[in-house]
């Protein structure tokens, strides 16, 4: 039989009566002196007090929250600080601790797992004791757009910062450019260009070096990017272009192009760009924003000031209290309208209403639901299922076992299933873990896909084990399809299974069809750790791909 793995011990950080317990460094005595405003308000102690409920993180990670703000931080602490911007969502976290920062991920699911929104942040405390929270990722599905969910993450990041440090230079950074779409892997519209200036992110170059933080370090921001030239002197640049070109088209009168030179070469802030408007034909044509949605417009690098004062803290403000206005009512009215759909007297059409409410209803669909299944019994099933999906008591039903046959798909319909295969399917979890260990190699990779499409979390450690035997067991490149098999396995387990035994493989593979496995399970993977192995691995099959591409080309 397989092994399991042994749990690892939590560290647990002491708290003094009235909040953590910061001990001051004196071989650092600028940071220690911006660790903690002197006077905390209210609001900014229950803040912190938030932060410190829910279960642990574990020993690393607990220990870099503490060192970079100086107070403790829980993962039932942070999930429910990012938690609130999407009420009635689940929400999930992952964590790294990196030699000089923490990276964390948060992703929002509905109630059957699909990803609403998701985050990418990475925190650490400067050696001059400023805080520094980059933003990498965000992006937000289409349904929940416009009710308010960037501005509330924004505004909770700012006071997060603001409670932890006095710093001048305390900082949200970013690389403002397009939001990849999580579910399809796929670049959307360049919303970033223009919406984070629209929330007071100014360029970063204006305080100083990039950020050491970005990953985007050697990303073009443009695909004629000069470096020498700074993101101001770009956008200015690209702006230009993108009139000159709405003037080619016929879409702007030449005339009030020209009009705009001197206006453009005094525009120092990415908010001034975001509302160049001029008046044509009586009607006010907002230029700016168009140019930031479109591919003209360079990525740039922004700065928000937590502790400012000035115009960017005043237009973050008026930005947030109207992205925010109504959404409480825009919420009740998207519920309300998912609600009046069960009305429909159409059985089919009803049916298709419920696979939607299960996915996305919260608990204010409960109470219609059952009323719904005491009116139409004939629905009864699909109602329940409703409810399960709703209040996350719903197990998917058990998964078809799939047969292979010399390296492909078996199909029963046409095929006799040999009786080894059948019998899979009512195995015990030690009876497949066995069939992994000693079966034949269509067997054991048979066997491990039961397993895993069995998604009992109590035995994702069994899981995890049979897949990583399975991946060591049939090395050679005429087993390779058993080795994508165990990836594919690996990749379907919780990150802290999982990923540490994707990223293992990931270094010493060879064979591009595994590797290409590897790099795709990786790259899902919303885990901060994934990210840097993924990128060295896509590194790696493109070099093979170019040496083979040569090798035919002398054929």
């Amino acid at each position: 039989m397989l092994a399991l793995p042994a749990p690892a011990a939590a560290l647990e950080v002491p708290l003094g009566p009235t909040g953590p317990v910061v001990s001051p460094d004196p071989a650092q005595p600028e940071r220690a002196a911006h660790r903690l405003p002197n006077i905390l308000s209210p609001a900014q102690r229950q803040l912190l007090a938030g932060l410190q409920a829910g279960d642990p993180f574990d020993a690393k990670v607990k220990a870099a929250f503490l060192e970079i703000l100086g107070t403790e931080v829980n993962r039932g602490g942070l999930l429910a600080f990012y938690g609130a911007a999407v009420p009635d969502k689940r929400a999930r976290i992952y964590t790294s601790a990196e030699k000089d920062h923490v990276a964390f991920t948060i992703t929002w699911v509905d109630n059957l797992g699909g990803t609403l929104a998701t985050l990418r942040r990475k925190l650490r405390r400067h050696d001059d004791g400023a805080l520094e929270l980059y933003g990498h990722a965000q992006w937000v599905a289409p349904e929940l757009r416009g009710l308010g969910v960037a501005a509330q993450i924004f505004q909770s990041e700012v006071e997060l910062l603001k409670a932890c440090s006095s710093h001048p230079k305390s900082r949200l950074t970013l690389w403002a450019g397009s939001m990849a779409d999580p579910r399809q892997r796929a670049e959307t519209e360049s919303v970033g260009k223009y919406v984070w200036a629209n929330f007071g992110y100014d360029f970063h170059e204006l305080a100083g070096p990039r950020s050491s933080l970005a990953t985007t370090a050697d990303k073009p921001r443009i695909e004629d990017d000069e470096p020498g030239t700074s993101d101001r002197a770009l956008m200015r640049r690209q702006l230009k272009r993108w009139l000159a070109g709405e003037v080619e088209a016929g879409r702007l009168p030449d005339a009030i192009v020209s009009a705009l030179g001197k206006k453009i070469e005094r525009l120092q802030h990415p908010w001034e760009v975001a509302t160049l408007a001029v008046s044509l034909g009586g009607e006010r044509q907002t230029l700016g924003k168009a140019f930031l949605l479109s591919k003209l417009a360079p990525r740039w690098e922004g700065a928000f000031w937590v502790q400012g004062k000035g115009k960017a803290q005043g237009l973050a403000k008026d930005y947030v209290a109207q992205q925010r206005r109504g959404v409480e009512d825009r919420r009740l009215a998207r519920s309300d309208a998912l609600l009046a759909k069960l009305n429909t007297p159409d059985p089919e059409a009803l049916k298709k209403v419920l696979l939607e409410v299960g996915r996305y209803g919260g608990e204010r669909c409960l109470s219609p639901l059952r009323s719904l299944a005491h009116d139409r019994p004939e629905l009864a099933a699909e109602i329940e299922t409703a409810i399960l999906q709703i209040e996350g008591k719903w197990v998917p039903p058990r998964p078809a076992p799939v047969y292979y046959s010399g390296g492909g798909l078996r199909d029963p319909g046409r095929f006799e299933i040999p009786a080894e295969f059948k019998a899979l399917e009512n195995a015990t979890i030690e009876e497949l873990a066995d069939k992994v260990v000693e079966g034949e190699r269509r067997l054991a990779t048979a066997a491990l896909d039961i397993m895993v499409g069995l998604h009992l979390k109590d035995e994702a450690p069994t899981c995890l084990a049979a897949a990583t035997f399975l991946y060591d067991r049939f090395p050679g490149d005429d087993h390779w399809w058993a080795r994508r098999s165990a990836v594919a396995a690996l990749g379907k387990l919780p990150d802290e299974a999982g990923l540490p035994a994707l990223i293992e493989r990931s270094t010493a593979e060879d064979d591009i069809n595994v590797m290409i496995a590897l790099h795709q399970q990786l790259d899902r993977a919303e885990n901060p750790a994934a990210e840097a192995p993924a990128a060295a691995l896509l590194v790696r099959i493109d070099v093979m791909k170019a040496e083979i591409e040569r090798a035919l080309a002398e054929l």
